[in-house]
Formats: C-alpha cells, sequence, structure tokens
C-alpha cells in the first residue's frame, strides 16, 4: 500500500494528529461539564448556605416553621428549571463535542478513503496485463463502500437532527406544563 518508508511515516504523523485532536476535543468536553458541575454544586452551596441564615437569623418560631415549610416545599416540588436548565446545558455540551467528533471522523475517513483510492491507481499501475477487470472490480468495491458510508453519515444525522427537535419539543411542553 506505500510506496516507501517516507509515506508510511507520514500516514503514521497524520493518524497521530488525527487521535491528538480527538483526545483533546474529548478533554475539553470533560472540562466544560466539570465546571458546569462545580458551578452547579457552587450555586447549590450558596443556596443552603443562605437558607442556613435565614433560619438562624429568624426571630420566632413561627418564622423558622414558614421557612422550614418553604425548604421542604422546594425538596418534595423541585422547581423543574433549574434541572431543565442543567441538563440542557449538559446536553450542550455533549453535542457540540459529538458534532467536533464526528467532524474530524469525517475528515479522517475522507483521508482514508483517499489514501485507499491512491492505492488502488497504485496497483493498477502495477499489475500484470489482462488484470484490469479485478482493479475496476476493486475501484468499483471502493466507489460502493464510499457511498454507502455517505448514506449512513446521512442517516445518521437526520436521526440526530429528529431526536434533537423531539428534546427541544419537550423540554418546551414542559415549561408550558410548569407555567400553568
Amino acid at each position: 500500500m506505500f510506496s516507501n518508508v517516507e509515506d508510511l511515516v507520514k500516514v503514521q504523523q497524520e493518524l497521530l494528529k488525527a487521535t491528538n485532536n480527538v483526545a483533546t476535543t474529548a478533554f475539553e468536553a470533560a472540562k466544560k461539564l466539570a465546571e458546569l458541575n462545580m458551578q452547579t454544586a457552587k450555586a447549590g452551596f450558596e443556596e443552603s448556605a443562605s437558607q442556613m441564615k435565614a433560619l438562624i437569623s429568624a426571630k420566632d418560631p413561627k418564622a423558622v416553621t414558614e421557612l422550614l415549610q418553604q425548604i421542604s416545599t422546594q425538596f418534595t416540588n423541585p422547581e423543574g428549571g433549574k434541572a431543565a436548565a442543567y441538563a440542557k446545558k449538559v446536553y450542550e455540551i455533549s453535542s457540540a463535542t459529538g458534532n467536533e467528533l464526528t467532524g474530524l471522523i469525517e475528515k479522517q475517513i475522507a483521508a482514508t478513503q483517499q489514501q485507499l483510492l491512491v492505492a488502488v491507481d497504485a496497483l493498477a499501475k502495477n499489475s500484470p496485463p489482462g488484470s484490469e477487470g479485478v482493479v475496476n472490480l476493486i475501484k468499483q468495491g471502493v466507489v460502493n463502500v464510499n457511498s454507502a458510508y455517505d448514506q449512513i453519515a446521512q442517516g445518521t444525522k437526520q436521526l440526530v437532527e429528529l431526536m434533537e427537535n423531539n428534546a427541544a419539543n419537550a423540554t418546551k411542553a414542559a415549561t408550558a406544563t410548569r407555567k400553568r
């Protein structure tokens, strides 16, 4: 497949670069999720501290009872808005990362397909007379595989778009129901 060592080294360098890009993208996504979780934990801690401060500074038993009822209501009937906002942010990070990784993978697949076509052309040039039919069969196989991949990729994109639309519609419906 490789006519010389330089071509092999070049392909290995490209694969290493692609692997590094995927790892960097995944690390950045993990970093964003960790930051989101830290912000969420901090907000929860601040809310709890505020509630404790209000309880400590209550002047009479009635005020303490009312505050405890409010806190109890928050735990028994939690506000869906905070959870929905958190879930939306997690989804946005995951979706963006998935899109970026898909782009990187598609780029690598395209490069690999190009290398395969170059290898097939080299095979055709170096093949003995009378083997044109086999070479054409191999070329057609490569074209068919590329076409099948394109169809699968398109179908996957349509499925992801459908899922994203359904998730957005479900979020809108839940928000509308909560407002009633």
